[in-house]
């Protein structure tokens, strides 16, 4: 019996809470469900800071110098097997428009699948792949099999420009 009342209970916070943020502004929710949270399990120990949990993540726009270097699909360039197959398990085709990046960039937000712009470069470019953990700010452009064109661009200092976004609900996240 208590089992279907405490159903019963938080069906009907779900109820409130939808009828409230269909009503109210996001500080109006915020505040009505943190004394739903205190009120429920405020005497359980249980934290029930709710602040900002349903604030929107703003965009953003990044740009950073970096070393950009060029490879390509040969095993001696790659992990030994597949020379195709990037870090993230996608398959890499010639002409396709794809980077690897270094770790950093990831946690700056440039992840798997993002676009990225490199300046003095036609069309955006996709993250597919990553880099070993000793680079830092680096990216390394996808050449297909054209080792000539790796070998001619070599090793260049470039502006990288890509949308990230600010999560204001961080504490929230894993």
């Amino acid at each position: 019996m208590k089992l279907k009342n405490n159903i019963a209970k938080n069906i009907l916070n779900c109820i409130l809470i939808i009828l409230i943020s269909t009503a109210c502004s996001s500080d109006e929710i915020n505040e009505s469900l943190r004394e739903i949270a205190d009120e429920n399990y405020s005497e359980k120990g249980v934290e029930t800071d709710v602040k900002n949990l349903y604030e929107k993540p703003v965009k953003k726009r990044i740009s950073l110098d970096v070393t950009a270097t060029a490879y390509n699909s040969f095993e001696r360039q790659t992990k030994k097997g597949n020379p195709f197959l990037a870090a993230w398990g996608d398959i890499l085709e010639p002409g396709e428009r794809a980077i690897a990046v270094s770790r950093d960039l990831i946690k700056l937000g440039l992840d798997h699948n993002e676009e990225v712009e490199i300046k003095g470069l036609n069309g955006d470019y996709i993250v597919k792949d990553k880099m070993n953990k000793r680079w830092r700010k680096k990216i390394d452009i996808y050449m297909g099999l054209d080792h000539e064109a790796a070998i001619n661009w070599g090793k260049r200092e470039v502006e990288i420009s890509f949308d990230t976004f600010d999560k204001p609900n961080d504490k929230f996240s894993n």
